[in-house]
């Protein structure tokens, strides 16, 4: 079996030596485990619109990694593509620089560090024993919580965290692990604000040929990541506004109009977007513009102001009540993002890369 892992990079000089040697450090490159498994393992790095030194330090990092293990069993390259932007990267790694055999990606950030040394072992078997599964994901943690003592807009962020964490998993980002006939099922539009929710969407419906199913994404058990948590409250509402604007515009994408315009049974949805992606590169551009054009002075999608309660149906009072304070505070919190990711939008100013 071929495993492609892939690390889409932008301006990560800092990190991205800390992060490979987290890949490392994984079991499934421990001597031992390489030799009895027999995957072929091929780490790709492709920084993307840099203006630092990412690539030279991911090369060097991945040389001194893959210098004591076996010969012929693990692979690595840097493949730098000179335009920025997260969905292009990610669509020249998954369809033109990943090798045509991949049978399954391994796909993470270049700034996170892996928390259980099998998590990418647990990903890959899970996968593998879950037919319906189309993508497995670990469980995010923000790298504070790793302190013992939090101040209070720490506590706040990991508490809101781990209220979304209940709900049913979705992709994030940072790290997944997913079937190669999955991802190249798909086309990422150049410029999405949001890879990762779009992408569940794609996932779930198998590029809108058919209805949603909560069985294509699975948790992984002891398998788990650090990436960067914003400490500054300022901070933390401007990533929030940039997921509110991400969620908003993957709605009006995904279900105002690939849901309508995707051929049932037949090609899906990524065929589509790559046809429009070579044809007319500012396609998504223009559609977002035009849905928040016609969308009045609201144009957040009307559910998203109380999606902090969308996990009360089937609670009990008493677990309502005890999750009452938590879900107050994060609508309180979530009416001054929303606000404000609404202004953003209807200025022309929500639409963009990374």
């Amino acid at each position: 079996m071929h495993i492609t892992i892939g690390i889409l990079a932008y301006n990560e000089e800092a990190t991205i030596r800390r992060t490979v040697e987290s890949l490392f450090a994984q079991t499934v490159f421990a001597p031992s485990n390489l030799r009895s498994a027999g995957h072929q393992w091929e780490v790709l790095v492709v920084p993307n619109g840099c203006k630092d030194r990412t690539a030279d330090v991911a090369a060097r990092a991945l040389a001194d990694a893959i210098a004591p293990l076996p010969e012929g069993l693990v692979s690595a390259r840097v493949e730098s593509l000179a335009q920025a932007g997260k969905s292009r990267a990610w669509n020249a790694l998954v369809h033109r620089l990943a090798k045509p055999d991949t049978d399954l990606f391994v796909m993470i950030d270049a700034d996170i560090e892996f928390g259980h040394p099998e998590t990418i072992a647990s990903s890959v078997t899970c996968l593998l024993s879950h037919p319906t599964a189309r993508v497995v994901v670990d469980l995010p943690l923000k790298d504070f919580t790793r302190k013992e003592r939090l101040s209070w807009v720490e506590s706040f962020s990991a508490r809101m965290s781990r209220h979304a964490q209940e709900s049913a998993p979705g992709i994030a980002g940072s790290f997944y692990c997913a079937r190669a006939a999955t991802l190249r099922d798909v086309w990422m539009p150049e410029g999405i604000s949001v890879e990762d929710g779009f992408l569940a969407a794609m996932v779930s419906t198998n590029a809108f040929r058919e209805p949603p199913r909560g069985d294509c994404i699975v948790r992984a058990p002891n398998a788990t990541h650090y990436f960067e948590g914003l400490t500054n409250l300022r901070s933390i509402v401007n990533h929030e506004v940039r997921l509110v604007i991400g969620t908003a515009l993957n709605c009006y994408l995904c279900w105002d109009a690939l849901l309508f315009l995707t051929p049932r049974a037949r090609t899906g949805a990524g065929e589509t977007i790559r046809q429009l992606n070579e044809q007319h590169p500012e396609w998504y551009r223009d559609m977002m513009t035009n849905c928040i054009r016609n969308r009045g002075l609201w144009v957040l999608p009307r559910g998203m102001l109380f999606r902090r309660f969308d996990g009360w149906r089937g609670l009990t009072w008493g677990a309502r009540l005890r999750r009452l304070p938590l879900s107050l505070a994060a609508f309180a919190f979530d009416c001054v993002a929303l606000s404000l990711a609404n202004a953003r939008l209807r200025a022309g100013r929500g639409i963009g890369y990374w």
